[in-house]
């Protein structure tokens, strides 16, 4: 209800700068949204991500956006701009990604480990045929 509401209200801000309401004025916007959601810190590879990152993607990429149209530069090379950032803000995603993976696989590892020793074999020999008989048991913790 929230998004519908603000939608709305976007749309006759825009109606009202524009002094005509057009159903194709934000057409092509959608890689501009995209690019500030995923630079905002919402990752691509599923997760969640806050509005408080994508407010501020939304002004980093307004703000190159605006920096580059005033200095001059061709459409395709803000283009191009927008994408690099992209780029940048997957990879980062992407090593954050990496990195916490890797920091649950050596957590579970260490989990292992230490429930590992908690068990050992146990060899007696049996004295009418002088075969070894397998048990097992606990470990007795070292006093």
């Amino acid at each position: 209800m929230i998004v519908g509401v603000l939608a709305a209200v976007s749309g006759v801000l825009l109606a009202a700068s524009l002094g005509a309401g057009n159903p194709s004025v934000s057409q092509g916007l959608e890689f501009d949204i995209i690019a500030a959601v995923i630079v905002g810190g919402t990752s691509l590879y599923g997760g969640r991500g806050s509005m408080v990152g994508t407010a501020l993607g939304v002004l980093l990429i307004g703000m190159l956006q605006n920096g580059l149209v005033l200095l001059g530069v061709n459409q395709y090379a803000q283009g191009v701009a927008r994408g690099a950032v992209i780029i940048v803000a997957v990879l980062i995603g992407s090593a954050r990604l990496r990195e916490s993976s890797r920091r649950l696989v050596g957590q579970a590892l260490r989990g292992m480990r230490s429930t590992r020793g908690s068990t050992e074999t146990k060899t007696e020999p049996v004295a009418s045929e002088g075969a070894a008989v397998t048990s097992i048991g606990t470990q007795e913790p070292d006093a």
